[in-house]
């Protein structure tokens, strides 16, 4: 995966807005447009070490996009929130998820029903999958959480894919964890109990949930910390994916685990 570049080191001072952050980059502080509209509380810290891409443009506010943070373990999250789609489509690609490694990629941004999901995928002739693609970054404790926000979208996209398997079409929903500090991952049912319910009846209904980090994680982690590099090639993050994956007697919940880290086990 290719991350633009070249990306500015600085440091978050403020969030005016869902879209807007106040970054303090070579000592004067800069407006800068932010991608994820989601809470971020515990990743967007004043004094916490981010990257910044310029994107100069006549029909911009910001002439900077803020693409990274660092988080409390260490390792870069992203803040784009396209970039772990890019990260399933190579992985995908490279068959390293071993519950779609038999399926292929047959179109991206793919519309079923009133919603459009991040991939539709084949096996054979007619068989079909949806598959829906979640970026996590929130973590309590050592429990990944999504969502971080309340999110309506959410909720249709699974409710979605539950009415997609009635249809006798396959569907998930993919949970990239871009944090090296949680052991699980459930739904966030203190923030958005509408989608945890939602998730929960999908599950039900035969929506394959699938936990999932880079490894090593995070691809991001290995990028060197200089303010002026060039775009950064973390080619390398899926090439090195080694995903297996156990079930545990209970079957609303998902053991995962990676070669070198704990993955994610799903409480649904």
């Amino acid at each position: 995966m290719h991350i633009p570049g070249p990306l500015h080191i600085g440091k978050f001072v403020a969030r005016p807005n869902r879209f807007l952050a106040i970054v303090e980059l070579e000592g004067k502080q800069v407006e800068a447009h932010l991608p994820d509209p989601g809470r971020l509380r515990e990743l967007l810290v004043p004094g916490r070490r981010v990257w910044v891409r310029r994107v100069p443009a006549a029909n911009r506010r910001t002439s900077y996009t803020l693409t990274l943070v660092r988080a409390p373990g260490g390792e870069m999250v992203s803040l784009v929130t396209t970039f772990p789609n890019e990260i399933v489509a190579e992985a995908l690609a490279a068959q390293h998820i071993k519950e779609l490694s038999h399926w292929t990629t047959i179109r991206r941004e793919y519309t079923w029903g009133k919603s459009r999901f991040d991939f539709l995928l084949g096996k054979g002739d007619d068989e079909r999958m949806l598959l829906e693609v979640k970026s996590v970054t929130l973590v309590e404790g050592d429990r990944a959480l999504f969502p971080d926000a309340m999110t309506a979208r959410g909720a249709r996209h699974v409710r979605e894919l539950a009415a997609a398997t009635s249809e006798g079409m396959d569907a998930a929903v993919l949970f990239v964890v871009q944090r090296r500090d949680a052991a699980s991952i459930t739904a966030a049912r203190s923030i958005d109990p509408v989608f945890a319910d939602a998730l929960a009846e999908a599950h039900e209904a035969g929506v394959l949930l699938i936990g999932y980090r880079p490894h090593p994680l995070s691809p991001l982690s290995r990028m060197r910390e200089r303010g002026d590099k060039t775009a950064s090639n973390v080619s390398r993050a899926t090439a090195s994916l080694g995903i297996r994956t156990t079930r545990s007697p209970n079957p609303s919940r998902i053991a995962v685990r990676s070669a070198s880290y704990a993955f994610c086990s799903g409480v649904w």
